[in-house]
């Protein structure tokens, strides 16, 4: 069995796709996911399955909430390895001292052309420029 970390992007913001943790939790569970945990009310899933396909991970979770809820949602699926990674490739060592002050964003696939977008921090104010959308 794997560990998973799934992150359901657009749950229970505004008022918006509402979704009970408790609910998506044993549907995920009915939908072969072992040991589930969510983190409040983020949609933010850890759980342990035999599937090595991170893309079948998330098709099968999207139709899950789908099913339970008829939301769309969008899922990222990270295996524990790969967040061990990205946690150890922390460029900020000070900030493993106060982690809340630390911001990850992953990405579902890799940016086509990284060099096209670019950003400025000055006086207080974060510029980003993202000429083909973000």
């Amino acid at each position: 069995m794997n560990t998973w970390v799934a992150f359901l992007r657009g749950i229970n913001v505004g008022g918006r796709n509402a979704l009970r943790m408790k609910e998506l939790a044993t549907a995920l569970a009915d939908a072969d996911c072992g040991d589930v945990m969510t983190y409040l009310q983020t949609g933010n899933v850890v759980f342990r399955s035999s599937e090595s396909s991170a893309a079948a991970l998330e098709a099968r979770i999207e139709r899950v909430v789908k099913a339970i809820r008829d939301i769309e949602v969008r899922v990222l699926a990270l295996s524990s390895e790969e967040l061990r990674k990205a946690i150890a490739a922390n460029p900020f060592p000070q900030a493993e001292s106060a982690p809340k002050t630390l911001h990850l964003f992953f990405l579902s696939k890799p940016p086509v052309d990284p060099d096209v977008e670019s950003f400025v921090l000055t006086d207080g104010v974060f510029y980003i420029h993202a000429p083909n959308g973000m």
